[in-house]
């Protein structure tokens, strides 16, 4: 709670005076238990920043509710004149969600130094996996977010890939489905000519998506493999066909395949050599249903 004399207020807590207006002419921090009240007051000092991505305050807001975030250390805060300097994202959530929050808040920054707040390059999910000492970490994180958007279910109720989780989540989905690691190390490992066909995380993907549908690590090697390079395939292989898709779409001049049809794609094909079905073509229809090998 903030230092000095707090009284109940309006703002849905006690605070001391300088809630209402937030301003110093030096620099200091306090520590503020935050209500959804005080959050809107402050909001009001939104004056001077950058639009607010609701987007991002949604998901805040989401995490705060779930009970999956928590203060990291970075403030709030205001420049002398009480304007709001950093922390409209937070602040937000706090108000979406109802829920309060403890934050640092930094009063007395100077109105010069605005361009320098949030400029930093932001922590990656990979960077989170890094530390935590993960082989591979882009690949893993990236495998992580389409794993979820498939189990979920979302890359069959929705027309494009979107990722959806935090960075927190990203580590408790691996927490729960460890295998993934397995399937990122070997693709990894795998060479090939045809990595523009797919990016390492998509193989990726395919590969434990394989593996979590009844079929042996080794047999998801082998398919991955030959998607990647695509050596000795007869002219009705369905590899052959989704290679020449995916190789076409990517020649100059060409609009390439999003990452949803991509992965339709590449699990149609899947479903074609397990059925032993021959294929010259493979298409995916904008009103076709994504490729469903009942999981989840």
């Amino acid at each position: 709670m903030a230092t000095g004399t707090n009284r109940r207020t309006n703002l849905g807590g006690l605070y001391p005076d300088w809630v209402y207006s937030p301003t110093s002419n030096e620099m200091r921090a306090e520590v503020v238990d935050i209500t959804p009240e005080l959050a809107s007051h402050w909001l009001s000092k939104n004056t001077d920043n950058r639009k607010l991505r609701k987007y991002r305050a949604a998901d805040l807001a989401e995490a705060m509710k779930d009970g999956k975030w928590a203060s990291n250390g970075e403030s709030i805060s205001f420049d002398t004149r009480g304007v709001l300097v950093d922390g409209q994202h937070r602040l937000q959530a706090i108000l979406n969600s109802g829920i309060r929050a403890t934050i640092a808040v930094v009063l007395g920054v100077d109105p010069k130094a605005r361009p320098t707040v949030d400029t930093g390059l932001k922590r990656t999910a990979s960077d989170n996996l890094t530390m935590r000492g993960e082989m591979y970490a882009t690949q893993l994180a990236s495998t992580i977010q389409i794993w979820a958007c498939y189990y979920n279910g979302d890359l069959r109720r929705r027309d494009a890939y979107k990722a959806m989780l935090t960075h927190r989540e990203v580590i408790e989905w691996l927490e729960v489905w460890p295998g993934i690691r397995e399937s990122v190390a070997r693709v990894g490992k795998m060479v090939g000519g045809g990595r523009k066909c797919l990016a390492p995380g998509e193989v990726a993907f395919v590969h434990f998506a394989i593996v979590q549908s009844g079929v042996t690590q080794d047999d998801a090697d082998r398919f991955c493999q030959s998607v990647l390079v695509g050596a000795g395939l007869e002219e009705n292989n369905p590899i052959l066909a989704l290679r020449r898709r995916l190789t076409d779409e990517n020649r100059p001049g060409q609009r390439g395949l999003d990452k949803r049809t991509k992965l339709a794609l590449t699990l149609k094909t899947y479903q074609f050599i397990r059925a032993g079905v021959p294929r010259k073509t493979i298409k995916f229809g904008v009103e076709e249903q994504f490729p469903d090998l009942g999981i989840g």
